[in-house]
């Protein structure tokens, strides 16, 4: 049976256009024509521990941040348990599709497992193998040890042939060429490599490789029970009589495939990607990686031809072309068709036919060779690999891939150049397991194991040098993987003559590796820094570690590329160069700055004496070094600056997406400040001299070849070039900010001010932003944006609790530094601008403000002491001579010329007046005739000389003005304590007090002098009416419901409130005003009918108006006509009484009236309801006085509502004797001042409102409670009342939580109150929202056919058409009032540096977005003063489009 099996496999796999028949075949022969194969086939799976169903994009899907270990993870609509995910981060995904991940544990945690497939179901592998009938395990067992038998048989006889010569172009045309029987091509390419072999070896490897794995999908996808016996069987040993598993045999070769037979080669990771249903499995094939790494990897040296790149891309298009329709590409048979010495060629062929002759003869007349490196697909499941044990074995027992490190760094200096981006994969793959949250605890562990009982010691104080040498660096992850750095360091091979266009692509590819490598370490460092463990002893005990371990990597390495370098300066390409161990050299420059940046030094001395003690190295050998690496730094920058290749430069400088951390050019920068702060006026000097060394020898070499003007103006923009890097060491002021602040939580205070320079300058332009503008703007300006930059805005920056944008904080100046605003010209011109408009000085517009301020500041100590030292050693005569020559003869840099030269006059008129006499008249005289012969031409740069001429003869007068400004500071401060005593005198005296109680008390009442808001005429001798609101209250009470008590003893329901608004009119001005409204809205259509009875003044929504003065009988019946048709039709009632209906009316509006003046008495005052309350009560007398007192019924509701414990019900019944006992006002006002007497829980406010109310003089008031007997009652109802607003605002906060994690968990697992989940169509979903008045959850959309409008359903079934939703996804509020809304009216929760919650974002954490606690109390006021209508009403005066109208 197994030799009938092997032939028939043997035969399979030289088929190569029969694989789907020999699929069917494999299948036929598993798969038996037996009734016990079939029965258990067709039985139902009783176990499945993974979903795994797919979701496409019509259906709805969930993801929960708590349980999900990878931001992509997927939870389909039956596996989502909202009551599993409580007070977690779950978010309902509208946009993605895929595969459900419930029961996979790598990707989601056991706890978020819905009950199928939890982890409490126990896989029994072998018992679950053993349900698979016998005979069944067997033919598959023995198809699987057959295919994988001839495939290891192919392989090997592949091995055995010579394939490293092979160039892998040829290789693919030979395919095509083959398959159309294209002789004549064959015949060429066999004649510069022998192809048919090794080509049907490949073919038939490749045919049988594919036909394994499609067999082992087919497989998996039909039963649970075959992916545990292909796990068994892929993982075993005795099948192939080998100490390595199938698996591994198959990985092994795959790489071979996938190079050789890119275009057959089959993706293998999909499979194993179904294969990894549990983590024992998944855990092997990591291993199985971890020890055969350097398998995955395929380094091949081949040679290059101009033909590379257009073959390539033809190749992949045909490819592509050939996968989307096999059979057409495929077929002999085609249509379009190109005649070529008399053969027929498929159009798609022909595409790439006409490259072979070229191709052939580039490589047998081209001796270029380079490197490249390929992986294989199966590193991407590397992802997958993700929990703790696995990453901590990654970082343990990684020898191979540490090897391979070393083996591509060396290839960056052997004789070939090493062109390939697969390279990157490699420190991109290091980024990613630096990047995991769990590499903090994993790298902790490490470092308690090195240091053993001095890991405590480490965290408390500064090591010293003892422990540092004892410091084992293979054993930490970020240390060895430096050391592998280092080993890969060699001295460059320069014997293969490259072309330009080569050296280029190794250039880029050199620069881009090193930049990954050294972002990658910046994430490891910026992880573990991030450990809750983690302090800043500890964080700088690890950066000297890393100084020292660099330090001699670089003191090992930098000689021999020194060198190097010396031995072929000056080549005829000097990218040559580049290669100089650049990871080592950055990442030291790094570790330097970070320790310059986190300790306080006074000058370089102590710097220098600080370094050497941490590496116990000799003071010169360590100033041999920097002085051997300050040549290489300065020639690696200015060859990479003068190179016009800008994927050079944009490599160089970080510029590219995966390079976030890799500004090398700011690290060059910061490198040489620090070396002349280390090195003082020698450092200095050689930096100069260095400099100008460098391009005389540049000159001279070029001179040999080049003549006349040409030399001449390259040595001219040379020149330019060296003296632009000088400037930018004074200028730029963010390059220590940029290389430290990934590893810094905290900056030091230089830190902070280099930042406040830059956002200084859009300060000027708006004084407040959002904190996603400052970071584009900044990031746009150079400045690097890493995960430390929030903490980093917020030290220098506050935010706004009114608007939610950050403003510069106080203790900060904003500063203008034209200087930095090099290459914004737009942001300079508008900042111009705003200084124009606030009337600067030309000095400032044209110089700044910061320079000045610094020069000023460098007295105190520790001030930008780095910045000094830069500028006092500037401050040479001859570098003030070479400004003014560079001045002339560069006008692109007239603008920082002009900073630098006002900068060292400026700092020696403050530091050294002897120097500044000696100066000030050559520098002035220079300029002057710069100016006079007009060398710079522009009227714009004339300006700016002329500027700058008067800022320095101001500097010449500054001793004098300083002692004026000093007299006049005296005066001044003279006159300030005489203004503070005159304060203090009037503040401590009640005048001011005295003035406001006036203004309060002329507010109470209107007087006769009172005008109409419109004609601003007086009242006097017309008609003047106010404007109020009358509404149905919500039955839905938020509390207990007190007044029940009242309904109880009244007997009819109290349901109406009363709105009204400060502003008064005459009567017939009132009616004009709505008259011009609706003739505005004939004419154009702007809605203005709607708006009828708004007010004018401040679009207040009314229904009625009421008399303010002169109320007589007409004006009562008008009134009590508009009163009875409102609540005709808010109650939707016609047949009612109306006596006894304007007498209820009245009743319900004194008693909403009442209880707003205990509820909110500040309020209450502010909308002058005292004055309201009084017309109405006036209005309700004269309407008694009217009624027919002999037929007058009897109101059995109101009898006998006396009730000692009861004010409010007190009071009403005294309202309501008017109309029982014909009482008069005055015997009203009596009653209710004496039982205002009886009720010592009254604030003084209160009884100041009631007594306007009623309109009861004060004198009569204390009267009659002096003689009132005073009794302790304490009325409950009023008590909740007068602390009805404290309670709504705590009812509003305790409904929203303190966090937006705590208001989400709350509601998100009630479902919607509708559809009893979250609507399941996906094109409809935008999220759910709750109610804040009864906390019912909704859709926002409709989600059942029952229902339309789900908010406003809800509002209008329960809460009489007003109410507040918060939003579930945004945590923005939604009014609704009536038929109209106000979406995105606010957003209640904002983190500490004013954004919004954004959901979506896996890394946000949901408790840092803190309820705003004004914004909670503005919702509480609307929905005490029910101020719905008004706040919608203001927004259409906005805009009546911006309404949303359900």
């Amino acid at each position: 049976m197994n030799n009938i099996v092997k032939k028939w496999i043997e035969a399979v796999a030289y088929d190569y256009d029969n694989t789907q028949n020999m699929e069917n075949e494999f299948f036929a022969f598993i798969f038996q024509d037996d009734k016990s194969f079939q029965n258990w086939v067709n039985k139902k799976p009783q176990l499945q521990s993974t979903c795994g169903v797919f979701i496409s994009d019509k259906e709805l899907s969930f993801q929960c941040f708590t349980c999900g270990k990878e931001p992509t993870h997927m939870f389909c609509k039956n596996c989502f348990v909202p009551q599993l995910h409580k007070d977690h981060q779950c978010i309902i995904d509208v946009k993605n599709k895929g595969l459900c991940d419930c029961g996979i544990k790598s990707i989601i945690s056991n706890k978020g497992f819905c009950l199928k497939h939890n982890d409490k179901i126990i896989i029994r592998k072998k018992q679950e193998i053993n349900t698979i009938p016998i005979q069944l395990q067997n033919n598959i067992t023995l198809l699987f040890q057959q295919l994988i038998d001839s495939y290891r048989s192919l392989m090997k006889k592949i091995k055995k042939k010579n394939v490293s010569n092979l160039q892998i172009s040829v290789l693919a045309l030979y395919h095509y060429a083959k398959h159309f029987k294209d002789q004549n091509s064959i015949q060429i390419l066999e004649s510069y490599q022998e192809n048919e072999s090794i080509y049907v070896l490949f073919r038939s490897a490749s045919n049988l490789n594919t036909l394994i794995f499609k067999t082992i999908e087919k497989l998996i996808d039909q039963r649970f029970q075959y992916q545990l016996l292909i796990q068994q069987i892929l993982t075993n040993t005795n099948l192939i009589n080998s100490k390595y598993t199938i698996i591994e045999k198959l990985l092994k070769y795959y790489i071979y495939i996938e190079v050789y037979q890119s275009l057959n080669d089959y993706r293998i990771d999909k499979v194993l990607y179904q294969l990894f249903i549990d983590e024992e499995f998944k855990v092997r094939i990591f291993s199985i990686i971890l020890k055969n790494f350097s398998k995955f990897w395929l380094i091949k040296q081949f040679k290059t031809t101009n033909w590379d790149q257009d073959i390539d891309k033809e190749l992949q298009y045909v490819d592509q072309s050939i996968k989307k329709n096999q059979q057409k590409h495929l077929s002999q048979q085609q249509t379009s068709i190109y005649q070529e010495q008399g053969i027929s060629l498929n159009s798609d062929y022909f595409r790439i036919k006409k490259y072979i002759q070229p191709l052939i003869n580039d490589l047998q007349n081209n001796p270029l060779q380079i490197h490249f490196v390929y992986s294989s697909k199966i590193l991407t499941t590397e992802s997958q690999f993700v929990s703790f044990e696995m990453q901590e074995q990654f970082f343990s027992q990684n020898q191979n891939i540490q090897d391979l490190v070393v083996t591509i760094q060396k290839l960056n200096y052997t004789s070939g150049a090493l062109c390939s981006n697969t390279q990157l994969k490699l420190p991109q793959l290091f980024k990613q397991r630096f990047e995991y949250k769990k590499f903090g605890e994993i790298a902790l562990g490490q470092l308690q194991n090195i240091l053993s009982k001095n890991f405590h010691q480490f965290k408390q104080i500064d090591i010293k040098i003892d422990l540092i040498k004892e410091f084992n660096f293979n054993k930490f992850a970020i240390t060895n993987l430096i050391n592998s750095l280092g080993q890969g360091i060699e001295m460059k091979n320069q014997s293969n003559i490259l072309n330009n266009q080569i050296i280029i692509a190794d250039t880029i590819h050199y620069i881009q590796d090193q930049a990954t490598y050294y972002t990658a370490i910046c994430t490891g460092l910026n992880t573990l820094f991030s450990n809750k463990f983690s302090n800043e002893i500890f964080e700088k005990n690890i950066i000297k570690l890393l100084f020292y371990q660099t330090y001699f990597i670089l003191k090992k390495t930098i000689r021999i590329n020194y060198q190097s370098n010396r031995s072929s300066q000056f080549q005829s390409n000097d990218l040559l160069k580049i290669k100089n161990g650049m990871i080592i050299q950055k990442l030291f420059i790094s570790y330097l700055s970070y320790l310059y940046c986190v300790t306080q030094f006074e000058n370089g001395k102590q710097f220098l004496l600080y370094l050497i003690d941490i590496l116990d190295e000799d003071q010169q050998e360590f100033e041999n070094l920097l002085n051997q690496l300050l040549e290489e730094i300065m020639q690696v920058h200015l060859i990479i600056n003068d190179n016009e290749n800008q994927k050079i430069k944009s490599g160089y400088q970080g510029t590219e997406n995966h390079l976030e951390y890799s500004q090398f050019h700011r690290i060059d920068t910061c490198f040489l400040k620090l070396y002349i702060f280390l090195f003082d006026v020698n450092g200095f000097s050689r930096f100069q001299n260095m400099m100008e060394e460098f391009y005389q020898s540049y000159n001279c070499t070029l001179g040999e070849k080049q003549l006349g003007t040409i030399i001449q103006q390259q040595t001219q923009d040379k020149y330019h070039k060296f003296q632009q890097m000088f400037i930018n060491l004074i200028v730029l002021d963010y390059d220590l900010y940029n290389v430290c602040c990934p590893l810094l939580t905290q900056l030091t205070n230089d830190l902070k001010l280099s930042l406040v320079r830059i956002v200084g300058n859009y300060f000027n332009i708006s004084t407040q932003m959002e904190y996603q503008d400052i970071q584009q703007k900044l990031k746009n300006f150079g400045v690097l944006i890493t995960s430390n930059f929030s903490k980093h805005i917020l030290q220098i920056c506050e935010v706004d609790q009114t608007t939610k944008k950050l403003k510069l904080k106080v203790e900060y100046k904003i500063f203008y530094e034209p200087s930095l605003l090099q290459n914004q010209s737009q942001l300079y011109a508008q900042i111009q601008e705003r200084l124009f408009e606030k009337k600067k000085s030309d000095s400032e517009i044209l110089l700044g403000n910061g320079i000045t301020w610094d020069i000023e500041q460098f007295s105190n100590k520790n001030y930008r002491v780095l910045m000094h030292q830069l500028l006092k050693m500037y401050c040479h005569f001859e570098l003030f001579l070479k400004n003014l020559v560079y001045l002339m003869e560069n006008r692109n840099l007239i603008q920082q010329l002009c900073y630098l030269i006002y900068a060292q006059i400026a700092y020696l008129n403050q530091f050294d007046q002897q120097l500044f006499k000696q100066y000030f008249e050559i520098v002035i005289i220079q300029l002057e005739e710069i100016q006079q012969q007009n060398i710079l031409g522009e009227q714009q740069n004339q300006q700016k000389i002329k500027v700058l001429i008067q800022s320095i003869n101001e500097l010449n007068q500054k001793q004098i003005m300083n002692n004026e400004q000093k007299t006049i500071k005296q005066k001044l401060q003279i006159q300030k304590e005489q203004y503070k005593a005159k304060f203090n005198k009037i503040q401590s005296s009640n005048l001011i007090q005295e003035m406001l109680d006036i203004k309060e008390q002329n507010e109470i009442l209107i007087k006769e002098e009172d005008q109409c808001f419109t004609c601003k005429l007086d009242f006097t001798n017309s008609n003047s009416v106010g404007m109020m609101n009358i509404y149905l209250k919500s039955s839905k009470q938020l509390f207990d419901q007190p007044d029940d008590m009242l309904k109880e003893e009244i007997k009819f329901d109290l349901d109406l409130g009363i709105q009204t608004c400060k502003h008064y009119f005459h009567d017939q001005c009132l009616s004009q005003t709505f008259n011009s409204y609706q003739m505005i809205d004939d004419i154009y259509g702007y809605g203005f009918n709607q708006r009828s009875f708004d007010c004018p003044i401040c679009k207040f929504s009314t229904n009625c108006r009421f008399p303010i003065q002169q109320i007589d009988n007409q004006k009562v019946k008008s009134l009590n006509i508009y009163l009875s048709i409102i609540y005709y039709k808010l109650k939707n009632n016609p047949f009612l009484n109306q006596e006894i209906t304007i007498v209820k009316i009245y009743i319900n509006l004194f008693y909403d009236l009442l209880i707003s003046l205990f509820i909110n008495p500040q309020n209450y005052k502010k909308t002058q309801k005292n004055i309201l309350f009084n017309q109405l009560l006036q209005c309700f007398y004269q309407t008694i006085l009217d009624m027919d007192q002999n037929n007058k019924e009897e109101l059995p509701q109101i009898k006998n509502m006396k009730n000692k414990n009861n004010f409010l019900m007190n009071m009403l019944s005294s309202i309501c004797e008017i109309y029982m006992k014909q009482c008069s006002l005055n015997q009203l006002r009596l009653s209710i001042t004496q039982l205002i007497g009886q009720y010592g829980q009254l604030s003084q406010d209160e009884i100041s409102l009631l007594i306007s109310s009623f309109g009861i003089e004060e004198k009569m008031m204390i009267l009659i409670i002096n003689k009132t007997e005073k009794q302790c009652i304490h009325d409950k109802l009023l008590e909740y009342y007068q602390t009805f607003q404290t309670k709504t605002i705590q009812f509003v906060q305790n409904n929203l939580g303190q966090t937006f994690l705590q208001f989400h968990s709350k509601y998100f697992s009630n479902k919607c109150r509708i559809c009893k989940f979250y609507n399941l169509k996906k094109s409809k979903n935008s999220g759910i929202s709750v109610c804040l008045l009864c906390q019912d959850l909704f859709c926002n959309e409709s989600c059942s056919q029952y229902y339309q409008q789900n908010l406003h359903y809800h509002v209008k079934m329960k809460h009489h058409e007003n109410s507040i939703f918060v939003s579930l996804q945004d945590g923005s509020v939604t009014l609704i009032n009536s038929y109209t809304s106000i979406k995105k009216f606010k957003y209640l929760y904002y983190n500490n540096l004013g954004e919004k919650i954004n959901i979506e974002d896996p890394n946000s954490d949901w408790n840092e977005y803190i309820l705003d606690i004004t914004k909670a109390k503005e919702l509480a006021d609307i929905i005490v003063n029910n101020t719905y209508s008004k706040l919608i009403k203001s927004q259409n005066k906005k805009s009546i489009f911006d309404l949303n109208i359900f």
